[in-house]
């Protein structure tokens, strides 16, 4: 991640605030409702659930048994101390684990749910590994940052070129989906609103508060700076790129 001090800070700003990227309760209900072959009490695993925002809107949704797993202790044990404030322990568990080295039986899950965080192993590596966890006829559900135009400024370009890589369009990760050993179902596309509710207007509030707290360390508020960066693009380009939920089928 970086040297001890952008570790600290970044952990500072992404603490106790609802989610870890874009999304909302409308865009998880959408995208579940692509999911039309389930029993009526799926076995879920959400991988990379951070602090629990989605996990707790698909048990709402799903009327299932979710497993959620993140790398990240502090973001475990939010998740499970709210599920028990909700009376939900017996349907929400999460536990410390790896995506890339998931220990799990075999035909396990109806469902894979991967909300932003598929993009740390690349689509096809986890479709890949995590295909044999999903019971026959089982999806997995992903959102991936993607690219809405062919042609864009190059502010933007290079922007998200140096902070997240290679990224594609929704054509081009539809077309790669249609020639994996997978059915794809379909995609849904994150209104803006997603981006600003529950992650950037909660993450910019935070990011003041903490602006105040190192007003004298350069290096913190640089730091701090390099995060309201990516706020200030989204306002300024986000008819370009946003996120995209895509679902496929093991067949």
């Amino acid at each position: 991640m970086g040297t001890k001090k952008q570790e600290q800070i970044f952990f500072e700003i992404h603490s106790d605030i609802p989610r870890e990227g874009p999304g909302n309760f409308e865009s998880t209900k959408a995208a579940f409702s692509l999911l039309t072959e389930l029993p009526e009490k799926p076995i879920i695993l959400d991988i990379g659930c951070g602090p629990g925002k989605q996990t707790f809107d698909l048990a709402k949704i799903s009327n299932g048994i979710i497993t959620a797993i993140d790398n990240h202790q502090p973001y475990i044990d939010q998740l499970n101390k709210r599920a028990a404030e909700l009376n939900l322990s017996s349907k929400v568990l999460g536990m410390l684990g790896d995506m890339n080295n998931l220990q799990f039986d075999e035909n396990t899950f109806d469902i894979i749910w991967a909300e932003g965080s598929i993009y740390l192993m690349g689509i096809g590596k986890a479709l890949s590994l995590w295909k044999k966890f999903l019971k026959p006829n089982g999806y997995i559900v992903f959102s991936e940052l993607c690219w809405f135009k062919d042609d864009r400024p190059d502010e933007i370009e290079n922007y998200w070129h140096s902070f997240y890589g290679q990224m594609s369009t929704i054509d081009s990760i539809i077309k790669f989906l249609a020639n994996t050993d997978y059915k794809f179902i379909g995609s849904y596309v994150l209104p803006d609103s997603s981006w600003w509710n529950d992650y950037y207007s909660p993450l910019t509030n935070r990011i003041n508060t903490l602006k105040k707290k190192y007003s004298t360390d350069k290096e913190a508020l640089q730091i701090l700076e390099n995060e309201s960066l990516e706020m200030g693009m989204h306002k300024k380009y986000s008819a370009y790129y946003g996120y995209s939920f895509f679902v496929v089928q093991k067949i």
